[in-house]
């Protein structure tokens, strides 16, 4: 298994929580692009057994839930590298994903619409990332007090999104 090269200085220790969950960490577009084909093989099992907005236990995100957290995220996370990258010193302050979950309303939305809205947002991501200049994806800026480059972003995001796909394999489908 390949390592990935990131300097300690390029993401907090609490992101390699994510990181860590990658099992190819040298292509940063072939694994953005993996995700697609693990939410879509995913979505068929939760549309098969019905199981969109069950929750595994009281206080848990149903399925939707986490699929809107997904999207509210790789958006946040997309436009902070996109500001990097442009060279904005700004300092991106935390936010609170269970805030954007309870005001998001993703139980009254059809299970299809959050899934075309995820691969969609997730398409997009792959854009972004695929013209960043070699220079542009090792810029590094600040968000939630800690500094964080814009190829660490994209992997954080990748990651993301295998640790949500494993919780819902495990704890929503079987």
């Amino acid at each position: 298994m390949k390592t990935i090269d990131l300097l300690s200085a390029e993401a907090a220790p609490f992101y390699q929580n994510y990181i860590s969950l990658l099992d190819s960490k040298d292509d940063l577009l072939q694994i953005l692009s993996q995700g697609i084909e693990n939410v879509t093989l995913v979505s068929v099992l939760i549309s098969n057994l019905k199981k969109q907005k069950f929750s595994y236990a009281p206080q848990k995100w149903t399925v939707q839930d986490i699929f809107i957290h997904l999207i509210d995220v790789e958006r946040v996370f997309c436009y902070r590298a996109l500001c990097i990258s442009r060279g904005d010193q700004t300092h991106f302050p935390a936010f609170n994903e269970n805030d954007y979950v309870d005001n998001a309303g993703a139980n009254n939305r059809l299970f299809e619409d959050l899934l075309e809205e995820f691969l969609t947002v997730r398409r997009a991501t792959i854009m972004l990332f695929k013209n960043f200049t070699p220079y542009q994806l090792r810029a590094v800026g600040t968000a939630s007090n800690n500094a964080v480059s814009v190829r660490a972003i994209g992997f954080i995001v990748a990651g993301h999104l295998k640790h949500h796909i494993t919780i819902i394999s495990e704890k929503y489908l079987f």
